[in-house]
């Protein structure tokens, strides 16, 4: 039997995370039908609650779910203080490094029957999954961007590091599904060239990120483009697509956003505070007009802190009551909230979208999207790839009036947009699921 471990997985409770875990993992099944695919989370097995209520339905897919090979308690911990200050999670991170640099010496001098004995029992299943399997799938989905030597140790390396282990153990593995971005910092290059040449095969989901990729010295042939591994999704697994359009109803998907590119506090609250004051004069304006009866919010990631659902609660407490009567807030079901998604995403005229995955998703029903790209070249490529690249817009250039414009444009033309994108997506889906056909074991 052939024995698969799918690495870092993680949804942080969101529905695009959440799809690309279940398609890689539905074609991987498709590829090797008798296969034991193992899931290893990104937080230690020392984190069990953290990893149950991360993970939620996904943990369904997989024959098993481990956790990572190295603590994380240390460094994700939910009560506020001193000890998740910047600086002394810089300190953590670098603790958490030095012990990853231990175990890869440790087991690439042949040392790993002695690392299994001194482990807790509750890290030593991690590692008895790792020497067993033929293939590790290193997941993508983010973007694995550095800005700085803190990146590079608590993004870069940490997504790495299944690939650091691989080739300790001296197993096969695979870069699957990934985005490249950013500034490079100083052990891009290293960690990059080291777990991509050695990789069995790397797919990147954009051009973009593959220029960036040879950039930094990454030969040609490493790297796969294919369209986001989602288009392989097919909404009627989870919903009727025919849902009636009652109401012209426009759904839209909101995000927090940090504007993490921009250093200076004074010009980053100014994009913030601009990006806010958009969002609420195009909703208002939106509410407005007569040919538009629903607005409905639909979020696309749930949390405490950073959830979409929170963010857009704030938002409409900020709307006229003239407003407010035309706009609904979307209850979902967080253990299952993909199919209430769907339904309203169908019925809808078109969705405005802050999420890539929120548009893609429309896209899959043949609804049309306007869509924010808020960081990197993924937003981009969305557009090229339906050939709706002006529906597209940078946060930079982020204007209501401007989405105002592209909505009348959308609802004068939407059913010959709509079959546009209807007669695209069976071509994107065919070239999407070589993300996993080009894997050999």
């Amino acid at each position: 039997m052939t024995k698969i471990l799918v690495a870092n997985v993680w949804t942080d409770k969101n529905i695009g995370d959440r799809l690309i875990i279940y398609t890689t993992v539905k074609l991987l099944r498709e590829k090797f039908p008798n296969a034991y695919i193992v899931g290893m989370t990104m937080f230690g097995s020392d984190q069990q609650d953290l990893i149950q209520e991360e993970i939620g339905p996904s943990a369904k897919l997989f024959d098993k779910i481990v956790g990572a090979p190295l603590p994380t308690s240390f460094i994700y911990r939910k009560e506020k203080g001193w000890h998740n200050s910047p600086a002394f999670l810089y300190v953590k991170w670098l603790f958490w490094v030095m012990c990853a640099l231990c175990i890869l010496l440790i087991v690439k001098i042949g040392g790993f029957k002695i690392l299994l004995r001194c482990l807790p029992e509750k890290f030593r299943e991690t590692y008895q999954v790792l020497s067993q399997v033929d293939l590790i799938v290193i997941k993508g989905g983010g973007y694995l961007k550095s800005d700085g030597i803190y990146d590079d140790i608590s993004v870069l390396f940490r997504h790495m590091f299944p690939a650091f282990l691989a080739l300790a153990m001296r197993k096969k593995y695979a870069l699957i599904s990934h985005s490249f971005w950013g500034q490079k910092g100083p052990f891009t290059k290293v960690i990059l060239n080291v777990a991509i040449r050695n990789s069995l095969v790397t797919t990147v989901r954009d051009f973009e990120s593959k220029e960036w990729l040879l950039s930094i010295g990454i030969p040609s042939e490493k790297i796969k483009v294919f369209p986001d591994i989602v288009y392989t999704f097919n909404p009627k697994e989870v919903v009727d697509e025919s849902s009636s359009r009652k109401y012209k109803t426009v759904s839209i998907v909101l995000r927090r956003w940090l504007f993490p590119r921009e250093t200076d506090p004074k010009k980053r609250k100014a994009l913030i505070d601009s990006y806010n004051k958009n969002i609420l004069n195009l909703i208002e304006e939106l509410a407005i007009d007569e040919k538009i009866e629903e607005i409905i919010l639909v979020p696309q990631t749930f949390g405490e802190i950073e959830g979409d659902d929170i963010f857009e609660k704030k938002i409409a407490s900020k709307l006229s009551p003239k407003a407010r009567r035309k706009v609904k807030l979307t209850p979902l079901n967080i253990e299952d909230p993909l199919p209430t998604i769907l339904k309203f995403y169908s019925r809808s005229e078109f969705i405005i979208s802050c999420r890539l995955h929120a548009s893609l998703l429309a896209a899959l029903l043949g609804v049309p999207s306007i869509t924010i790209a808020l960081e990197g070249p993924k937003y981009k490529a969305f557009g090229k790839m339906l050939n709706l690249e002006r529906f597209v817009i940078p946060v930079e250039s982020f204007d209501a009036k401007k989405v105002m414009d592209l909505s009348k444009e959308l609802l004068a033309k939407r059913e010959q947009i709509s079959s546009l994108i209807k007669e695209r997506i069976p071509i994107l889906s065919v070239e999407a699921r070589k993300h996993i056909e080009v894997l050999l074991i």
